[in-house]
């Protein structure tokens, strides 16, 4: 059995091409279920994973939906209009849920304790990893972690005191 040059590319191209497959089918289906399963039993409510393109439908007919209508001159709730898919979410699944953006999923809390919660422990509530790309085009306090992210806030906290913001608004 002579194994010829042919029959040995062949092999590793089949090889790498289930690989390829199976890294796919894992990024695609695998993962995100799982997630799905782990989020749903610590209580997070949202609609179920779509295939590679999750919530975005959903969201894009949100919005279409909502259109540019004018705004009820009584109300001061911006959320409807600014926001129709974050607001019909919040309407339906609670005060945590979770959005599928692709197959990634977003958590969104609007529950003030659980923000309260999120913010004092930032050692524990890391941001998610960025994009190598979107660094190089994202600067500023969101992009910082850690002791950069503390300085800056630092530096910044000043500006949003109660006193400063007042001046603003007589204005």
């Amino acid at each position: 059995m002579e194994a010829t040059v042919s029959s040995v590319i062949i092999s590793l191209a089949l090889v790498t091409l289930l690989t390829c497959a199976c890294k796919v089918v894992n990024w695609v289906w695998l993962k995100p279920k799982k997630m799905e399963r782990c989020l749903r039993e610590q209580g997070f409510k949202g609609y179920p994973y779509k295939l590679l393109y999750g919530d975005a439908k959903d969201l894009i007919s949100k919005m279409r939906e909502s259109g540019p209508k004018p705004m009820e001159p009584t109300s001061d709730d911006v959320v409807p209009s600014i926001l129709p898919f974050h607001h019909h979410s919040v309407n339906l699944h609670g005060k945590k849920y979770i959005q599928w953006m692709g197959p990634t999923p977003r958590i969104n809390i609007t529950d003030p304790k659980l923000i309260r919660e999120i913010l004092l422990n930032h050692e524990v509530f890391q941001k998610s990893k960025i994009n190598p790309l979107v660094k190089l085009l994202v600067t500023g306090i969101i992009a910082y972690e850690g002791e950069e992210w503390a300085k800056h806030r630092r530096l910044l906290n000043p500006a949003f005191h109660i006193e400063k913001l007042k001046i603003f608004v007589m204005r």
